[in-house]
């Protein structure tokens, strides 16, 4: 059972109090999140569990100060939703749609609430066709059962994440397979000695653990593709991921798999910019979604010669300028740069509000920091 928060006076100690619950929501807000991609569902639902606990004096904190409370996005209720479904706990959706009625602020949020019962009763009738007929193929998953095509293959991807599915790669589509179902490949025999890595197998494999991919795990690749080293190995997966996960909506985790293919480019000795300009896009086509509530855009600029670009705010309405179809961003939008100094441009982007949007941080501290979103 999740704590609900104490009622707060008006007393400093009280004040104080939540203020100190509320920047431990900020220092867990995105656990839940690396918890899923490191294949940890259930840590990750417990973590988002932890941090819903925290959103009453959330939703006090930001009001008494601000006046109101215009967050555009709370992970533990959305990210929450969506793994209690993925895990079919039903009563930790339960536990997060308490939280959300409770509260008229997390209105907007209810919508979350109601898909996640969507997806609990999709993921139960997938599990059951796939336990029924292993080896069914995903792309006519969705018509079988009766569920829009595109939302079955982003309930697949999570449950493969969770290793709660295995899904093989068949033609363009995957064979879906209870876990620990799927038929193995015969592998050559395992020498008891050191397997001998080469230059550009290291590359390969501290940037496939980056992406939460195990060395492990990507030499099984590397067998199944036959004629690929492990860097190539490694390309394949996280284009492969990218792909997927843009394909099921999700332009933040996109833009982290982009700006980490970048790395490997740079550590190649390879230019690294036209990847880094993909990553930048993805950041601002999800800012551009999820702000609904925030008025200014931070600029977390470099200051290197080469790009010459200060950190600074502009109007978060520069984004009504970026569609789906087009290919740059808005001129006022710094892209990254082939001469940065630090080889991999960290000039990116971040919302903010309120007071703190005249001054954004000076530093390049990630796509999200506190409260931004």
């Amino acid at each position: 059972m999740i704590p609900t928060a104490a009622p707060l006076g008006e007393d400093g100690a009280g004040l104080a109090m939540s203020k100190g619950v509320v920047d431990r929501y900020y220092d867990e807000i995105n656990l839940a999140n690396e918890l899923r991609k490191a294949g940890k569902t259930r840590q990750a639902l417990d973590a988002a569990l932890r941090n819903l606990a925290r959103v009453p004096d959330l939703v006090r904190e930001t009001t008494r100060e601000y006046g109101r409370f215009d967050l555009g996005s709370i992970p533990p209720i959305e990210i929450g939703c969506s793994l209690a479904a993925v895990l079919g706990d039903e009563p930790a959706l339960d536990t997060i749609a308490s939280i959300v009625e409770a509260h008229k602020a997390l209105e907007p949020w209810r919508e979350y609430v109601a898909t996640g019962h969507e997806d609990l009763a999709n993921i139960a009738r997938i599990r059951r066709c796939i336990d029924q007929q292993p080896g069914c193929i995903q792309s006519t998953l969705g018509k079988a059962i009766g569920i829009d095509g595109r939302r079955a293959s982003g309930l697949l991807y999570y449950l493969a994440q969770a290793g709660l599915v295995e899904r093989v790669k068949q033609g363009r589509s995957y064979a879906l397979y209870p876990a620990g179902a799927a038929p193995r490949a015969s592998a050559a025999p395992v020498s008891t000695g050191t397997v001998r890595r080469t230059p550009r197998d290291e590359i390969g494999i501290h940037a496939a653990q980056r992406i939460g991919v195990s060395e492990e795990a990507l030499r099984a690749k590397q067998a199944g593709l036959g004629r690929f080293d492990l860097a190539d190995t490694y390309w394949r997966i996280a284009n492969e991921s990218a792909l997927e996960i843009m394909r099921v909506g999700n332009l933040q985790q996109a833009g982290v798999i982009y700006r980490e293919m970048a790395r490997f480019l740079l550590a190649e000795g390879k230019r690294p910019v036209d990847l880094l300009k993909v990553a930048v896009r993805c950041e601002a086509l999800f800012l551009q979604s999820e702000a609904h509530g925030s008025t200014e855009l931070a600029i977390h600029g470099c200051r290197c010669p080469g790009c010459s670009v200060p950190p600074r705010s502009v109007p978060i309405s520069v984004l009504g300028e970026l569609g789906q179809s087009s290919r740059e961003l808005p001129a006022t939008i710094p892209l990254p740069h082939d001469s940065c100094a630090s080889g991999l441009c960290p000039c990116r982007l971040e919302v903010v509000r309120g007071q703190e949007a005249a001054t954004p941080h000076a530093t390049s501290s990630g796509l999200f920091g506190r409260h931004k979103l």
